[in-house]
């Protein structure tokens, strides 16, 4: 989280300094920043919006709402808009279900 919070992203770098820090091998470190998707490993926008198209949200109108903001921002999945604000991603379900369909903006939850 740390590197995150300074860099925007887990880099290369901030793996290997994670890895000395915490005493463990960069291959650990990287499966950690690999399999959680909250981490990221490239640059991205000031705001990260990001929406469930899981099963339930999908149906709920998920894949309604990533469709409509793809295409009023112009990007696709994972891209950034032209002027670096903001990075648009389909998002994992967030136990939120009860509130479906389910938009975080910078891992704040809309519903």
């Amino acid at each position: 989280h740390l590197v995150q919070s300074e860099e925007g992203y887990v880099s290369r770098t901030g793996m290997a300094f994670c890895a000395e820090t915490l005493d463990l091998t960069t291959a650990e470190v990287t499966a950690v920043a690999t399999f959680y998707s909250m981490y990221r490993r490239r640059p991205s926008g000031d705001y990260q919006v990001g929406v469930c198209t899981n099963t339930l949200c999908a149906v709920m109108g998920g894949d309604a709402i990533f469709d409509t903001l793809k295409e009023h921002l112009g990007v696709g999945n994972n891209e950034t808009t032209e002027d670096g604000k903001v990075t648009l991603e389909h998002i994992e379900c967030n136990a939120a279900c009860d509130f479906a369909p389910v938009v975080m903006v910078n891992w704040e939850f809309f519903d």
